[in-house]
């Protein structure tokens, strides 16, 4: 599962660099974060304060506001919340990937928007999320077979 989260970590940026004019936003190290709490049911408390250690190693790396901790915290709440009341399934997962993105993305926006760093509309919110989901869902996907062939495998 580590590796699964490191190579998710640098995926990212790869297909980053591919999408760079675009609306396509990779988020394969929020989408390996939510899976993990997914497939490991961890301790919710262990798994928030991992979040908020990787949100900041996050933001060190790839972003310079800093907002990534608190982004991550937030996501993970919802998904440890999500999943005390739903049953652990692909569909539900996938339900709880899908949003999740959508949660990040808007706070993400918002909180550029509070921050005076751009000043988005409502609709490149859209486009973004239109064009940003289908990616990571597809990799929510892609991670989540594989991720059941290694279990099974065990």
């Amino acid at each position: 599962m580590i590796l699964y989260i490191i190579v998710s970590f640098f995926l990212e940026n790869v297909v980053g660099l591919l999408f760079n004019n675009s609306f396509i936003i990779p988020l394969f190290f929020l989408v390996s974060l939510i899976t993990l709490y997914q497939f490991k049911n961890m301790d919710y408390e262990k798994y928030l304060f991992l979040l908020t250690i990787l949100g900041f190693i996050y933001d060190v790396v790839y972003t310079n506001i800093y907002i990534n901790s608190l982004l991550f915290l937030i996501v993970g709440s919802l998904v440890v919340l999500y999943s005390k009341y739903i049953s652990n399934s692909f569909l539900l997962n996938l339900l709880a990937v899908f949003l999740s993105l959508i949660v990040y993305e808007s706070v993400y926006y918002y909180i550029y928007i509070l921050l005076g760093l751009n000043d988005f509309s409502l609709s490149i919110l859209i486009k973004s999320l239109i064009s940003t989901i289908p990616i990571n869902v597809g990799y929510y996907i892609l991670s989540y077979l594989c991720l059941n062939k290694v279990k099974a495998g065990r």
